[in-house]
């Protein structure tokens, strides 16, 4: 026979039904829950994919991102068909795929090229701008090249026609360039020239700094050798202004070499 249950009992043992029941839907919503949040993290991913991949193709292929314009600044002596070839810029490149500094890198093999920044600009166009050297004489060191504020020496253009002095005796050290000290005398005595008499400068044709401490000059028009003392440049200049002055541009009356290397004497030789 069945042991009959009291109230309390059949009270404790429909609570614990009831409570077993609630625990197992909160186990499936729970699950529910989770697997909803799975679905909707997996769809929003895929889309973001789909709308990544999308975009790639759009920058590929669109207008807007490919290279449609080359523009070249600052460029004088430099020849802008020269600076794009050595970029390795071409129309129709992606802009993206463009490396600045591997392109400024390339265009950097042109001697005259002192600075150069490559920069895109959307849509389409991506801008070369250069700092070109600056030539402060002409060299004569075997042949006839442009000698820059740092020494350095830069070809000639084809018909080059200058009114910078050609200067010699600079010599060179075993990698082929000019001494800073050399360049450093040479930028002394054209300032100094210019500064005391910049007319009479301008007449200077050639300049020879093979001497220690001693220059030799030509001017334009004038036939004598001018020996001078590039320590007192100026004080020579002005002397050399008033004898340039004193003999017009008769051949006759020009002296054939003139000496200012004295400290309060001029000798001149006719």
């Amino acid at each position: 026979m069945h042991k009959r249950m009291g109230a309390n009992k059949r009270k404790q043992h429909g609570e614990r039904h009831r409570a077993l029941g609630k625990a197992v839907k909160k186990a499936v919503a729970r699950g529910t829950s989770f697997s909803t949040v799975a679905i909707i993290a997996v769809c929003v991913c895929g889309a973001a994919v789909f709308a990544a991949v999308k975009i790639a193709s759009r920058v590929n292929t669109s207008p807007l991102f490919t290279v449609a314009t080359i523009r070249v600044e600052g460029a004088m002596r430099v020849d802008q068909a020269e600076a794009v070839r050595l970029s390795g810029i071409t129309p129709g490149m992606r802009m993206m795929s463009l490396r600045p500094a591997s392109c400024e890198q390339g265009i950097g093999r042109n001697p005259w090229v002192r600075g150069v920044r490559v920069s895109r600009h959307f849509p389409g166009t991506v801008v070369i701008r250069l700092t070109e050297r600056t030539p402060i004489a002409l060299v004569n060191a075997g042949r006839v090249r442009y000698m820059d504020d740092c020494g350095v020496l830069l070809p000639l253009f084809a018909g080059t026609y200058s009114n910078l002095p050609v200067v010699s005796g600079l010599g060179r050290d075993s990698a082929g360039c000019i001494s800073s000290a050399v360049v450093a005398r040479v930028k002394r005595f054209l300032d100094d020239c210019v500064n005391e008499d910049p007319a009479l400068a301008r007449r200077i044709s050639q300049i020879d700094f093979s001497q220690s401490g001693g220059v030799r000059v030509r001017i334009e028009d004038f036939g004598a050798v001018v020996e001078m003392n590039d320590a007192a440049t100026g004080v020579e200049m002005r002397r050399l202004g008033a004898l340039v002055g004193t003999s017009g541009g008769d051949p006759a009356l020009q002296p054939k070499r003139i000496n200012l290397c004295y400290e309060n004497l001029a000798y001149v030789q006719r």
